[in-house]
């Protein structure tokens, strides 16, 4: 829609490990830019994901998905697989046992060991779409870092309403005490302003 502006910023391109399949655990896949290097390191295990969009990805190339974070964080993760519902359902490992984390390539987790599976690459933007960038006047961020990356391009966006999902990208505009609002994801963020485009 000629109302809304997709990210030109940032492409996100897949990274493949060198080395795989990985022994069996816990997978949890961040996002489905994960899924090429997911079939290269899997074996067997569970399989984890961030939200609704990778799970069915995923299905569409057969993977069995255990559960999701909705979109909540990782910590969520952590906290269902050794939930006492899960368990209910046969034996299960515990929260400490190995969890890989198929994610960006310079991010952290507090599950797990990071198999980096994407890299972002910045491409360069056209003025006519900086300028458009300027006028806009709500901002749904995906991450932090893509956050920093336009703000350090065009400051004028700092001025805008900024909204993100309820994860790790709530929790570190929190720690850089800037004002957000979270959505649980970016369906029901889309729906907000169709009932807020004329205030």
């Amino acid at each position: 829609s000629e109302n809304y502006l997709s990210d030109k910023l940032l492409e996100k391109k897949s990274v493949i490990a060198e080395n795989g399949p990985y022994p069996s655990g816990h997978f949890f896949v961040t996002s489905w830019h994960c899924i090429d290097n997911l079939e290269k390191v899997f074996d067997s295990g569970r399989v984890w994901v961030s939200g609704s969009k990778t799970w069915k990805a995923l299905a569409s190339r057969g993977f069995w998905v255990n559960g999701s974070a909705d979109y909540m964080g990782h910590g969520k993760i952590a906290a269902f697989r050794n939930s006492p519902l899960v368990k209910l359902f046969g034996e299960i490992d515990s929260v400490n046992d190995k969890c890989n984390v198929l994610t960006h390539k310079d991010s952290d987790s507090e599950i797990g060991e990071i198999l980096p599976s994407y890299e972002r690459v910045t491409k360069s933007l056209s003025p006519e779409y900086v300028e458009k960038l300027k006028s806009a006047q709500y901002f749904f961020w995906t991450s932090f870092h893509q956050y920093s990356q336009y703000t350090d391009l065009i400051p004028e966006i700092k001025n805008g309403q900024h909204f993100c999902g309820l994860g790790k990208t709530l929790a570190h505009f929190k720690e850089n005490n800037i004002k957000i609002t979270s959505f649980s994801n970016l369906s029901e963020f889309l729906n907000w302003t169709k009932g807020n485009a004329h205030e």
